[in-house]
């Protein structure tokens, strides 16, 4: 059973991989993830590209299986947006 956000948030250095999808927002670079503190910088994967971003909010809907929402930018980076959604590789930066 995968842990709630009131169970367990990541630290640096930990990796999780999952499903990533997108969300619009007018701020660049930045993500939503129920699993990492807010505030945190992630390396997000997708096979041979990847980026980096800043957590500002909470989300995806969890229950579809999603363990962060990017910023329009930051998905494009990975892949074009009109896949939808991706299985990603995430990694809590150090600060």
């Amino acid at each position: 059973m995968m842990p709630t956000t009131t169970e367990h948030h990541q630290s640096a250095g930990e990796v999780r991989v999952g499903i990533a999808s997108w969300y619009q927002t007018d701020r660049h670079r930045v993500c939503a993830s129920n699993f990492i503190p807010i505030g945190s910088r992630v390396l997000v994967r997708f096979g041979e590209f990847s980026t980096v971003v800043r957590v500002v909010g909470t989300g995806p809907r969890e229950d579809l299986g999603r363990i962060i929402d990017l910023s329009p930018d930051a998905f494009h980076a990975l892949a074009p947006l009109s896949r939808g959604i991706i299985t990603v590789e995430v990694t809590i930066l150090k600060d």
